[in-house]
């Protein structure tokens, strides 16, 4: 008897403490008044950007813009305890900087000035570390597929994959319209209004699906999907 009242018991702490884990409501507020950008990821941490600029002056009745003298990066976690907060040299000098995405100690950043440039950053205690970068002319920021980034260039819709190093992956494919992340930026479909095809995103890019008609979602996790052809309505998984 005092064993199943033991166990009773510890299933009712092990239900609370469930029930503790799940429990809706506010982690932490994350106050980011003074901050000129930021993103959240996956997880809830925030990265946020603090901007100074050299101030504007005028000279010979010219209006010379500001630009950037210090960049400092800060990440806050779930709770909104601050975690991380260090300088990002590279935009000094610069126009504009953009977080393009974030992932706990991973950043791309954009950096606009006399040439316009991608920079995928580890984030340290002390320091930034550029794991790599890459022009605007070369890579245009689509969607992440893991750790992996997934760029479309120019009318044609070249499609590239990249890594973290800005260095890219497998061949290049020309897609038919605009690639729409799915399931997570583990595959992605594209259309020009006449047929739909899909692709897988894993060292490259697969082929998995091409068929005439529009896409429509079903069931994105479990990668089912609706082509549809008119009155046909071709029922797919990818």
């Amino acid at each position: 008897m005092k064993i199943v009242k033991k166990i009773l018991i510890a299933i009712v702490i092990f239900m609370g403490m469930i029930t503790t884990v799940n429990a809706a409501g506010v982690y932490g507020t994350v106050n980011l008044a003074g901050y000129d950008d930021y993103k959240h990821d996956l997880k809830g941490n925030t990265l946020a950007l603090l901007i100074e600029e050299s101030s504007s002056a005028i000279m010979i009745g010219e209006n010379i813009p500001s630009t950037i003298s210090s960049c400092t990066l800060v990440t806050f976690d779930k709770k909104a305890s601050e975690k991380i907060r260090v300088p990002f040299d590279e935009a000094i000098g610069n126009d504009k900087v953009e977080i393009i995405c974030f992932d706990k100690t991973w950043a791309l950043l954009r950096v606009d000035g006399a040439d316009t440039t991608y920079y995928s950053v580890k984030l340290g205690k002390k320091e930034v570390s550029v794991l790599g970068s890459v022009l605007d002319a070369e890579f245009r920021f689509q969607f992440m597929s893991g750790k992996d980034l997934v760029s479309v260039l120019n009318s044609s819709y070249t499609c590239q994959l990249f890594n973290q190093k800005m260095e890219k992956i497998g061949s290049s494919v020309d897609l038919i319209g605009k690639a729409n992340s799915l399931n997570d930026g583990k595959y992605f479909y594209c259309g020009d209004g006449t047929v739909t095809k899909i692709y897988k995103v894993k060292k490259g890019f697969e082929e998995v699906i091409s068929e005439t008609g529009k896409y429509k979602e079903i069931n994105e996790p479990k990668r089912i999907c609706c082509i549809r052809d008119g009155d046909n309505h071709k029922i797919c998984k990818y």
